[in-house]
C-alpha cells in the first residue's frame, strides 16, 4: 500500500511534542493541540505509523507518531484546539 509523501508529522504524546518543538529555533518552539476528530470532518487523513508499518521499520516506536495529510495541503485553523510556546 502507497501512502502520501509528504504531511505533518505529529504525535499523541504532548512530551515527546514538546521535545521535538525544544530541538527547533528558539522562534520555532511551540507544541500545538490538535483536534484529530474534527480534522476527519475536515477531510484531513490520519496515518498512524505504529499501524501503517512493521515496528522493525520505524525509527523512533515511542513517538507516537500520526502523520496528518490533506488533499488539498490545507489544514483549517479550526483544527487548533490550543497551543503553547515554550523556552529552552
Amino acid at each position: 500500500q502507497g501512502y502520501p509523501t509528504s504531511g505533518v508529522s505529529t504525535s499523541t504524546n504532548k512530551e515527546v511534542a514538546i521535545g521535538y518543538a525544544l530541538s527547533s529555533l528558539p522562534t520555532k518552539q511551540y507544541v500545538v493541540m490538535i483536534n484529530r476528530e474534527k480534522a476527519i470532518l475536515f477531510g484531513i487523513k490520519e496515518i498512524v505509523v505504529k499501524n501503517a508499518l512493521p515496528l522493525w521499520a520505524i525509527q523512533k516506536p515511542n513517538d507516537d507518531e500520526v502523520i496528518l495529510t490533506s488533499a488539498t495541503g490545507i489544514f483549517p485553523k479550526e483544527l487548533i484546539e490550543s497551543y503553547e510556546r515554550l523556552s529552552s
